[in-house]
Protein backbone atom coordinates (compact mmCIF):
# COMPACT_ATOMS: atom_id res chain seq x y z
CA UNK A 1 0.00 0.00 0.00
CA UNK A 2 1.33 3.13 -0.79
CA UNK A 3 2.25 5.91 2.29
CA UNK A 4 -0.56 8.10 0.95
CA UNK A 5 -3.09 5.88 0.93
CA UNK A 6 -2.47 4.26 4.01
CA UNK A 7 -2.34 8.02 5.85
CA UNK A 8 -5.67 8.42 3.69
CA UNK A 9 -6.89 5.23 5.37
CA UNK A 10 -5.88 5.89 9.13
CA UNK A 11 -7.21 9.77 8.17
CA UNK A 12 -10.55 7.80 7.93
CA UNK A 13 -10.56 5.34 10.58
CA UNK A 14 -9.72 8.38 13.18
CA UNK A 15 -12.94 10.27 11.81
CA UNK A 16 -14.83 7.57 12.14
CA UNK A 17 -13.12 6.35 15.88
CA UNK A 18 -13.86 9.77 17.06
CA UNK A 19 -17.63 10.50 15.38
CA UNK A 20 -18.34 6.65 17.22
CA UNK A 21 -17.09 8.02 20.48
CA UNK A 22 -19.14 11.59 20.30
CA UNK A 23 -22.42 9.30 19.48
CA UNK A 24 -21.74 7.24 22.54
CA UNK A 25 -20.74 9.81 24.89
CA UNK A 26 -24.88 11.32 24.04
CA UNK A 27 -27.23 10.53 25.75
CA UNK A 28 -30.17 8.43 23.59
CA UNK A 29 -33.08 10.75 21.94
CA UNK A 30 -36.80 10.32 22.61
CA UNK A 31 -39.66 12.03 21.11
CA UNK A 32 -43.40 11.78 21.83
CA UNK A 33 -46.64 13.88 20.51
CA UNK A 34 -48.91 14.42 24.03
CA UNK A 35 -52.58 14.76 23.83
CA UNK A 36 -54.17 17.07 26.51
CA UNK A 37 -57.83 16.22 27.35
CA UNK A 38 -60.72 16.48 29.31
CA UNK A 39 -61.16 13.59 31.52
CA UNK A 40 -64.73 13.52 31.66
CA UNK A 41 -65.49 15.26 28.30
CA UNK A 42 -62.97 13.84 26.57
CA UNK A 43 -62.47 17.11 24.70
CA UNK A 44 -59.00 19.17 23.92
CA UNK A 45 -57.88 21.39 26.78
CA UNK A 46 -56.17 23.72 24.37
CA UNK A 47 -54.85 26.45 27.15
CA UNK A 48 -52.26 23.45 28.79
CA UNK A 49 -48.93 23.35 29.14
CA UNK A 50 -47.25 20.37 28.93
CA UNK A 51 -43.87 20.02 31.79
CA UNK A 52 -41.49 17.33 30.38
CA UNK A 53 -38.26 16.67 32.61
CA UNK A 54 -35.42 14.86 30.85
CA UNK A 55 -32.91 13.05 32.95
CA UNK A 56 -29.48 13.92 32.51
CA UNK A 57 -27.80 12.37 35.29
CA UNK A 58 -28.57 9.47 37.25
CA UNK A 59 -25.81 8.32 39.38
CA UNK A 60 -25.90 7.53 43.18
CA UNK A 61 -25.55 10.01 44.71
CA UNK A 62 -26.64 12.98 41.97
CA UNK A 63 -29.21 13.07 39.71
CA UNK A 64 -29.67 15.77 37.09
CA UNK A 65 -32.49 16.90 35.16
CA UNK A 66 -33.65 19.98 32.54
CA UNK A 67 -37.37 21.06 32.84
CA UNK A 68 -39.14 22.04 29.76
CA UNK A 69 -42.79 23.66 28.85
CA UNK A 70 -44.42 23.58 25.55
CA UNK A 71 -47.55 25.20 25.05
CA UNK A 72 -50.27 22.92 23.49
CA UNK A 73 -51.60 23.83 20.14
CA UNK A 74 -55.52 24.51 19.49
CA UNK A 75 -56.47 20.29 19.64
CA UNK A 76 -54.68 19.81 22.61
CA UNK A 77 -51.31 18.12 21.12
CA UNK A 78 -47.70 18.91 21.18
CA UNK A 79 -44.36 17.14 20.41
CA UNK A 80 -41.89 17.61 22.67
CA UNK A 81 -38.21 15.54 22.19
CA UNK A 82 -34.59 15.74 23.53
CA UNK A 83 -32.13 13.85 25.21
CA UNK A 84 -32.52 11.44 28.49
CA UNK A 85 -31.78 8.62 30.48
CA UNK A 86 -34.03 6.10 30.30
CA UNK A 87 -35.08 6.98 33.88
CA UNK A 88 -37.72 9.93 32.55
CA UNK A 89 -39.43 7.70 30.43
CA UNK A 90 -42.16 9.21 28.03
CA UNK A 91 -43.95 10.43 30.93
CA UNK A 92 -44.92 14.14 31.18
CA UNK A 93 -47.14 16.51 33.48
CA UNK A 94 -49.95 19.14 31.70
CA UNK A 95 -50.88 22.24 33.58
CA UNK A 96 -54.29 24.35 32.79
CA UNK A 97 -56.48 26.80 34.26
CA UNK A 98 -59.73 25.42 35.32
CA UNK A 99 -58.02 21.64 35.72
CA UNK A 100 -56.68 20.14 38.56
CA UNK A 101 -52.48 18.93 37.50
CA UNK A 102 -52.45 16.05 35.42
CA UNK A 103 -50.08 13.58 34.42
CA UNK A 104 -49.25 10.05 32.70
CA UNK A 105 -46.19 7.75 32.63
CA UNK A 106 -45.23 5.97 30.02
CA UNK A 107 -42.13 3.24 29.98
CA UNK A 108 -39.33 2.61 26.86
CA UNK A 109 -39.42 -0.71 25.60
CA UNK A 110 -35.93 -0.54 24.16
CA UNK A 111 -32.96 1.48 22.69
CA UNK A 112 -32.58 1.67 19.15
CA UNK A 113 -28.49 1.95 19.47
CA UNK A 114 -28.08 2.19 15.86
CA UNK A 115 -29.89 5.52 15.98
CA UNK A 116 -28.92 6.27 18.87
CA UNK A 117 -33.18 7.11 20.49
CA UNK A 118 -35.34 5.44 22.64
CA UNK A 119 -39.00 3.02 21.27
CA UNK A 120 -41.10 3.69 21.24
CA UNK A 121 -40.46 6.67 18.97
CA UNK A 122 -43.41 9.46 18.61
CA UNK A 123 -45.91 7.48 20.15
CA UNK A 124 -49.13 9.46 20.97
CA UNK A 125 -49.63 9.59 24.71
CA UNK A 126 -53.19 11.11 26.01
CA UNK A 127 -52.83 13.22 29.49
CA UNK A 128 -56.07 13.34 30.91
CA UNK A 129 -56.95 16.31 33.57
CA UNK A 130 -59.65 16.42 36.01
CA UNK A 131 -62.06 19.97 35.77
CA UNK A 132 -62.23 21.75 39.14
CA UNK A 133 -65.77 22.28 39.87
CA UNK A 134 -66.56 23.51 43.53
CA UNK A 135 -63.69 24.24 45.49
CA UNK A 136 -63.97 25.70 49.50
CA UNK A 137 -62.09 26.50 52.43
CA UNK A 138 -61.64 23.69 54.83
CA UNK A 139 -59.89 23.13 58.05
CA UNK A 140 -56.97 21.46 57.24
CA UNK A 141 -54.47 20.32 60.15
CA UNK A 142 -51.78 17.92 60.45
CA UNK A 143 -51.03 16.44 63.39
CA UNK A 144 -47.98 14.66 64.11
CA UNK A 145 -47.40 12.20 67.19
CA UNK A 146 -49.77 14.11 69.77
CA UNK A 147 -50.17 13.21 72.78
CA UNK A 148 -53.11 11.52 73.87
CA UNK A 149 -54.47 12.36 77.24
CA UNK A 150 -55.98 9.89 79.63
CA UNK A 151 -54.55 6.74 77.49
CA UNK A 152 -57.24 3.70 78.47
CA UNK A 153 -60.30 6.05 78.57
CA UNK A 154 -62.55 8.04 76.24
CA UNK A 155 -61.68 11.36 74.79
CA UNK A 156 -63.05 13.61 72.58
CA UNK A 157 -61.31 15.65 69.43
CA UNK A 158 -62.93 19.00 67.77
CA UNK A 159 -62.07 18.89 64.04
CA UNK A 160 -63.18 22.69 63.82
CA UNK A 161 -61.13 23.79 66.94
CA UNK A 162 -58.11 21.04 65.87
CA UNK A 163 -57.64 20.28 69.59
CA UNK A 164 -58.90 17.67 72.57
CA UNK A 165 -61.97 18.65 74.04
CA UNK A 166 -61.99 20.17 77.44
CA UNK A 167 -60.90 19.48 80.04
CA UNK A 168 -57.88 18.00 77.88
CA UNK A 169 -57.71 21.19 75.24
CA UNK A 170 -59.56 24.03 73.92
CA UNK A 171 -62.38 21.93 72.30
CA UNK A 172 -65.88 22.10 72.57
CA UNK A 173 -67.79 19.23 70.17
CA UNK A 174 -66.69 15.83 70.31
CA UNK A 175 -66.63 14.95 66.52
CA UNK A 176 -63.79 11.96 66.72
CA UNK A 177 -64.14 9.90 69.95
CA UNK A 178 -60.69 8.02 70.31
CA UNK A 179 -60.64 5.44 72.87
CA UNK A 180 -57.29 3.99 73.00
CA UNK A 181 -54.95 1.27 74.86
CA UNK A 182 -51.35 0.30 74.63
CA UNK A 183 -48.29 -1.24 76.55
CA UNK A 184 -44.52 -0.51 75.77
CA UNK A 185 -42.35 -3.14 77.44
CA UNK A 186 -39.34 -4.51 77.19
CA UNK A 187 -39.20 -8.91 76.90
CA UNK A 188 -41.12 -11.27 75.04
CA UNK A 189 -44.32 -9.42 74.51
CA UNK A 190 -42.67 -6.70 72.61
CA UNK A 191 -45.61 -3.40 72.14
CA UNK A 192 -48.76 -2.64 70.49
CA UNK A 193 -51.16 0.25 70.25
CA UNK A 194 -55.07 -0.28 69.56
CA UNK A 195 -57.53 2.21 69.27
CA UNK A 196 -61.24 2.33 68.28
CA UNK A 197 -62.47 5.67 66.19
CA UNK A 198 -66.57 6.21 67.48
CA UNK A 199 -68.81 9.43 66.49
CA UNK A 200 -70.92 11.53 68.41
CA UNK A 201 -74.14 11.05 66.71
CA UNK A 202 -76.47 8.31 64.96
CA UNK A 203 -75.68 8.91 61.72
CA UNK A 204 -71.78 10.09 61.72
CA UNK A 205 -69.47 7.84 60.62
CA UNK A 206 -66.21 6.75 58.18
CA UNK A 207 -65.55 5.16 55.59
CA UNK A 208 -62.45 3.38 53.78
CA UNK A 209 -61.53 5.23 50.38
CA UNK A 210 -58.79 4.19 48.28
CA UNK A 211 -57.12 5.86 45.34
CA UNK A 212 -57.30 4.59 41.58
CA UNK A 213 -54.14 3.34 40.62
CA UNK A 214 -54.85 5.05 37.23
CA UNK A 215 -55.89 8.28 39.06
CA UNK A 216 -52.96 10.35 38.08
CA UNK A 217 -53.82 14.06 39.05
CA UNK A 218 -53.12 16.56 41.65
CA UNK A 219 -57.00 15.83 43.23
CA UNK A 220 -57.56 12.39 43.73
CA UNK A 221 -60.75 12.65 45.87
CA UNK A 222 -64.20 12.20 44.88
CA UNK A 223 -66.01 15.67 43.90
CA UNK A 224 -68.39 15.00 46.69
CA UNK A 225 -68.60 13.27 49.82
CA UNK A 226 -71.09 10.09 49.69
CA UNK A 227 -74.36 10.08 51.02
CA UNK A 228 -74.32 6.30 52.89
CA UNK A 229 -72.52 3.51 53.55
CA UNK A 230 -70.77 5.26 56.42
CA UNK A 231 -69.59 2.99 59.48
CA UNK A 232 -69.93 4.01 63.43
CA UNK A 233 -66.81 2.24 64.39
CA UNK A 234 -62.73 2.07 63.39
CA UNK A 235 -61.09 -0.42 64.98
CA UNK A 236 -56.96 0.11 64.55
CA UNK A 237 -54.09 -2.18 65.92
CA UNK A 238 -50.29 -2.40 65.35
CA UNK A 239 -48.18 -4.46 67.33
CA UNK A 240 -44.45 -4.24 67.66
CA UNK A 241 -41.90 -7.34 68.28
CA UNK A 242 -39.48 -7.38 70.83
CA UNK A 243 -36.71 -5.85 68.85
CA UNK A 244 -39.04 -2.79 67.29
CA UNK A 245 -39.90 -4.61 63.87
CA UNK A 246 -43.88 -4.20 63.47
CA UNK A 247 -44.99 -8.09 62.55
CA UNK A 248 -48.98 -7.35 63.24
CA UNK A 249 -51.55 -4.45 61.79
CA UNK A 250 -54.49 -3.91 60.05
CA UNK A 251 -53.43 -0.56 59.17
CA UNK A 252 -53.57 -0.59 55.54
CA UNK A 253 -51.12 2.26 53.37
CA UNK A 254 -53.61 2.29 50.58
CA UNK A 255 -56.73 3.33 53.42
CA UNK A 256 -57.67 7.12 52.92
CA UNK A 257 -61.26 8.00 54.56
CA UNK A 258 -64.02 9.65 54.51
CA UNK A 259 -65.94 10.42 57.61
CA UNK A 260 -69.38 12.68 58.42
CA UNK A 261 -69.90 14.15 61.46
CA UNK A 262 -73.14 16.85 62.74
CA UNK A 263 -75.22 15.12 61.36
CA UNK A 264 -78.63 15.00 62.11
CA UNK A 265 -82.14 13.76 60.32
CA UNK A 266 -84.82 16.44 59.35
CA UNK A 267 -88.80 15.63 59.67
CA UNK A 268 -88.62 14.54 55.77
CA UNK A 269 -85.50 11.56 56.52
CA UNK A 270 -82.57 13.79 54.84
CA UNK A 271 -79.50 13.82 56.54
CA UNK A 272 -77.23 16.92 56.95
CA UNK A 273 -73.83 17.07 58.41
CA UNK A 274 -70.92 17.98 57.96
CA UNK A 275 -67.95 16.25 55.99
CA UNK A 276 -63.99 15.91 55.59
CA UNK A 277 -61.54 13.45 54.62
CA UNK A 278 -58.29 11.95 56.76
CA UNK A 279 -55.28 11.43 53.90
CA UNK A 280 -53.95 7.72 55.15
CA UNK A 281 -54.31 6.06 58.20
CA UNK A 282 -55.15 7.45 61.97
CA UNK A 283 -51.86 6.33 63.28
CA UNK A 284 -51.17 5.40 67.23
CA UNK A 285 -47.83 4.24 68.55
CA UNK A 286 -47.41 2.61 71.96
CA UNK A 287 -45.57 5.77 73.63
CA UNK A 288 -49.60 7.36 73.39
CA UNK A 289 -49.17 9.60 70.76
CA UNK A 290 -50.91 9.86 67.39
CA UNK A 291 -50.79 11.03 63.47
CA UNK A 292 -53.56 12.51 61.85
CA UNK A 293 -53.50 14.52 58.63
CA UNK A 294 -57.03 15.89 57.33
CA UNK A 295 -59.29 18.80 55.71
CA UNK A 296 -63.03 19.25 57.45
CA UNK A 297 -65.72 20.93 56.16
CA UNK A 298 -67.71 22.76 59.08
CA UNK A 299 -70.22 23.95 57.03
CA UNK A 300 -73.49 21.65 57.37
CA UNK A 301 -74.57 20.67 53.94
CA UNK A 302 -71.73 21.54 52.00
CA UNK A 303 -70.48 18.22 50.36
CA UNK A 304 -67.59 19.48 48.52
CA UNK A 305 -64.40 17.50 48.45
CA UNK A 306 -62.78 20.08 46.60
CA UNK A 307 -60.31 22.31 48.56
CA UNK A 308 -59.65 25.92 47.71
CA UNK A 309 -56.40 26.30 49.82
CA UNK A 310 -57.93 27.89 52.10
CA UNK A 311 -57.47 27.08 55.99
CA UNK A 312 -60.24 27.85 58.01
CA UNK A 313 -57.90 26.75 60.89
CA UNK A 314 -58.03 29.96 63.52
CA UNK A 315 -54.33 30.06 64.73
Amino acid sequence: MKAKNFIQLCEICAVFLISISAHASALPKMKATYHVVDSETGLPVTNAVVRKSFVLQHDWDAVRTKQTEFKVDGNGYCTVSGETMRESGGGAGAQADGHYYGSTGFPFTGENRLLSRWEPWNPTIEVRMRPIKNPVPMIQKYIEWKPVPDIGSTVGYDLEVGDWVSPHGKGKISDLILTSSSYFREGKRGSEARYTLSFSNEHDGIQVYRFSEDMRSSFKWPYEAPLDDYQPILEKFKHWDVNGTPDKTNYDERNNYIFRVRSRQLEDGTIVACYGMINGELEFIPQGKIKLSYLFNPIEGERSLEYSGKNLLKK
